[in-house]
């Protein structure tokens, strides 16, 4: 289930990437802004948490799942700014409502596991070592 929850994770964050690329390239309604500007700010923000996402860190998928819901109120604002930005909010918000969710479950479920292998491994031994030096063995004749 961990591994589904991040690859689920991964392939969504990679299709906000795609999709968010693809728009400020010229998808949909040109903007009077200039398209490198758009880069930056739609496409710029998505960058940062992708080598903690591609290392598998927990905590990164959290705050990421944190950034996808700002890409879920675009995409919210593009279904209902017009007509013709409807089709690529709809996409937005399925991309950007399954990169949420994913995230969301990889860090839970992750966290979890991270949580239960620290406790198990940090149990002492119940018998204490052989080689004790408080009884150093008798010195024979």
């Amino acid at each position: 289930m961990i591994r589904i929850a991040r690859w689920l994770a991964l392939l969504a964050w990679a299709g906000l990437i795609a999709f968010w690329f693809a728009r400020a390239v010229g998808l949909g309604q040109t903007p009077q802004v200039p398209r490198a500007l758009l880069l930056v700010f739609h496409v710029g923000p998505l960058l940062f948490p992708l080598r903690g996402l591609l290392d598998g860190r927990p905590y990164t998928h959290a705050w990421a799942s944190f950034l996808a819901l700002w890409y879920f109120v675009l995409s919210v604002d593009d279904i209902a700014g017009g007509l013709s930005d409807r089709p690529l909010g709809a996409i937005g918000l399925g991309l950007a409502t399954s990169a949420f969710v994913a995230c969301v479950a990889y860090a839970r479920l992750e966290g979890r596991r991270r949580k239960i292998d620290s406790q198990t491994n940090t149990a002492e031994p119940l018998t204490a070592p052989s080689d004790s030096k408080e009884n150093p063995p008798a010195a024979s004749d």
